[in-house]
């Protein structure tokens, strides 16, 4: 990250910032929580307060919004579609249900059948972000001669 001001020119004001040192690190922080609510996306993250589902799609949102500015209207149609469609299913297809337990007074039941339909829409709308993200210029570029395995 780099400031630099220039007092010597006629707009004492003006100032250069350098945002993309900031940019890669916001890309790698929510890809780090990104991939680490995949570990376990049923288990509720005590220190979020949500179910790491929840914050495995809105981390994919907050990468969205980070090139958003950059894309076609198609590839924003698309990932909005997608976002819409997550956002729906949620709302109609609960992924936890409430079930009567006479001696608790209710748990917490998986719908598998809701939960298999919403870990697709999420890997797909964390494919299209990357592959966005990456055909914009801010994916990791190599060279052919620097791959090696």
């Amino acid at each position: 990250m780099s400031w630099k001001f220039d007092y010597n020119k006629d707009d004492s004001n003006t100032s250069e910032f350098n945002e993309a040192f900031l940019k890669i690190r916001r890309f790698h922080e929510l890809q780090d929580q990104i991939n680490k609510a995949r570990v376990n996306p049923l288990m509720f993250n005590q220190v979020a307060q949500i179910y790491n589902f929840e914050m495995w799609f809105q981390n994919i949102n907050s990468l969205l919004m980070e090139v958003f500015a950059d894309l076609e209207d198609v590839e924003r149609i698309e990932a909005e579609a997608i976002r819409k469609g997550i956002q729906e299913h949620l709302y109609k297809n609960p992924i936890y249900q409430k079930k009567k337990n006479v001696q608790s007074g209710g748990e917490l039941k998986v719908d598998h059948s809701s939960w298999r339909v919403l870990e697709e829409f999420l890997t797909k709308y964390e494919s299209l972000v990357r592959t966005l993200i990456a055909s914009h210029g801010y994916g990791t570029k190599y060279n052919n001669d620097e791959i090696t395995l």
